[in-house]
């Protein structure tokens, strides 16, 4: 059984808090001296709420890999028109956001939100804003590559997302469940993320996911209740390609180059 970390999100970042989760930074040196020098680099304690602040400093990679050259060579090798997708998002996303502020004729903001379309300037505030925003699939494979996560697709997907649906209960999707969870294994249900923990019987002899819900409860969900609404999402995470990433982002965002591992 793979073992995996229980964070708290902030608002709206159920997403990244379950992506946090299945990389476990706390059990992968390299990563976690990475986010707490990308925190320290946006001016915040990385050593307070850890976890929280790491969701922060995941949201200003996302923004940063949208105009950085060095990250965006990697992504658009690795992920062609998926990463020219999400910058068109990205723009869109902020664009009605602008909109939405000048109709508040709330200058301040619109400057901000221009400063970033005009000269690749990411102030707090709009880091906050772009945090209110849930994150999606495709925001979160892009972000797991650089923290040697690999989103494994589903090829008889038909949403477009490459995720699995469990449409019949019986041994061998349990099997794959199982398989899956020892890799990285998130679950989107509605408008919300969560990460996998295990699959077990109970003393019924029952299937149970034991899940970790950003919003701070464990639940245990009954296998044989799963409907088409459950959308699992799987990972695998790599430690060569997260060393490796490691360096790439540590030169995008000119950072130290040789953390201390402990």
């Amino acid at each position: 059984m793979r073992d995996i970390p229980h964070y708290r999100q902030l608002y709206n970042t159920c997403g990244l808090s379950s992506l946090l989760m299945l990389a476990n930074p706390e059990k992968n040196g390299n990563l976690q001296y990475l986010l707490n020098d990308i925190c320290k680099l946006i001016g915040i304690n990385p050593e307070f709420n850890r976890p929280l602040n790491w969701q922060l400093g995941c949201g200003y990679l996302l923004l940063k890999m949208s105009f950085n050259r060095v990250l965006g060579w990697h992504l658009k090798k690795e992920f062609g028109d998926d990463f020219s997708n999400f910058k068109l998002l990205l723009a869109n996303q902020l664009y009605q956001k602008l909109l939405n502020y000048e109709n508040k004729q709330d200058l301040k903001m619109v400057s901000i939100i221009n400063t970033f379309f005009k000269r690749k300037i990411i102030r707090k505030k709009l880091l906050r804003i772009y945090m209110d925003d849930m994150k999606t699939n495709l925001e979160l494979k892009l972000l797991a590559y650089f923290f040697g996560g690999r989103f494994i697709p589903n090829e008889d997907s038909n949403d477009g997302t490459g995720c699995y649906i469990i449409k019949k209960k019986n041994k061998k999707s349990v099997k794959k469940i199982d398989e899956m969870v020892n890799d990285g294994l998130m679950l989107g249900l509605f408008n919300h993320w969560m990460a996998v923990k295990n699959i077990y019987q109970n003393e019924q002899n029952k299937f149970i996911l034991a899940i970790n819900d950003p919003l701070g409860n464990r639940k245990d969900i009954e296998f044989d209740k799963i409907t088409v609404d459950y959308r699992f999402y799987h990972y695998k995470f790599d430690s060569g390609l997260r060393d490796k990433m490691d360096m790439v982002v540590r030169r995008a965002l000119k950072l130290r180059k040789y953390p201390k591992i402990l």
